[in-house]
């Protein structure tokens, strides 16, 4: 395991525009931060934030697997599911930290608004969103794109609805109990994130999802 995540780290120079990849994945993170001390309302796009730092770091791994380096060697498929994996689950450990730090820490600043478990909990719902999405934009980009849309902006919309009240009456006061919901939800995202990857696999790369640079070596 070792071996891969050190190999992981090591493939991620061939990638393109990966001090780019990792400025913006930081410049996310710090959105997240950001926005998490706004209030109740901003809590959603903060985790959305957090884990979209993550979607720069993999699609350096993309560009790699594309690069004339690892699109030619026959480990190809152990790169693009196994490799992909550890980012995500290695990334999906830092996001989960900073948004649970971040929860515990502004829960007060907005007693009017839904408890730190719900917003926990609707942000997990977030979580297993952007891991379908970043799984399917690298190889059906537009659909991809789609999907997330209509589900990101209906559970923006539960989000500010009375949904929040129900779910207030039986989770407000049980931080352990929306911790642990909200991590479940993390590894629910992570593994339909590993199944769309198997069943998109043989699909190649959407020219729309590559740099410039490689879709016209590509072309």
């Amino acid at each position: 395991m070792m071996k891969d995540i050190k190999n992981c780290f090591k493939l991620l120079k061939y990638g393109y525009q990966i001090k780019t990849n990792i400025v913006c994945a930081v410049f996310f993170f710090l959105l997240g931060i950001a926005f998490s001390v706004i209030g109740h309302e901003a809590f959603s796009l903060s985790v959305v934030y957090f884990f979209l730092a993550i979607l720069f770091v993999v699609q350096s791994m993309y560009m790699a697997i594309y690069s004339d380096f690892v699109g030619a060697s026959p480990k190809r498929r152990k790169v693009e599911l196994r490799y992909i994996d550890i980012l995500n689950v290695m990334g999906g450990i830092i996001a989960s930290v900073a948004t649970i730090i971040t929860a515990f820490l502004t829960r007060n600043l907005s007693p009017e608004g839904p408890s730190m478990e719900t917003n926990l909990v609707i942000g997990g719902w977030m979580v297993i969103i952007l891991y379908c999405y970043m799984c399917m934009s690298f190889k059906m980009m537009w659909v991809g794109m789609l999907i997330f849309l209509v589900s990101f902006f209906s559970v923006m919309n539960i989000a500010g609805s009375a949904f929040t009240a129900a779910f207030d009456e039986v989770l407000a006061g049980k931080s352990a109990l929306g911790v642990v919901i909200f991590l479940v939800e993390v590894v629910i995202g992570i593994v339909l994130g590993h199944v769309i990857r198997r069943l998109l696999y043989r699909k190649s790369m959407s020219k729309w999802a590559m740099g410039a640079k490689l879709r016209m070596e590509q072309s």
